[in-house]
């Protein structure tokens, strides 16, 4: 699909650096082993609070053509408790 393309700059994307992500935090959702979208310009990416990821690398080539996919042992994210009330 080369004519995929996403700004991926704008809202509702959110772009997260991998140290980021991979950095522990505390009080920070953990997300277990997965494939990340990674865009060209090297940050992993959310769509709205949701993490663009799966445990098969070939769904995340599906959802997200334009990115590469990165495997991530251990990923951190920040969140609200509220988001989940």
């Amino acid at each position: 699909m080369s004519n995929f393309h996403t700004d991926y700059d704008k809202a509702p994307w959110r772009k997260v650096s991998i140290e980021d992500l991979t950095t522990p935090k505390p009080g920070y959702l953990v997300h277990g082993p997965a494939w990340w979208a990674i865009t060209s310009d090297g940050y992993a990416l959310f769509y709205k609070s949701s993490p663009q990821c799966n445990t098969n690398k070939s769904v995340v080539e599906r959802i997200r053509p334009d990115c590469t996919p990165q495997y991530i042992p251990l990923s951190f994210e920040p969140h609200r408790c509220a988001d989940f009330c």
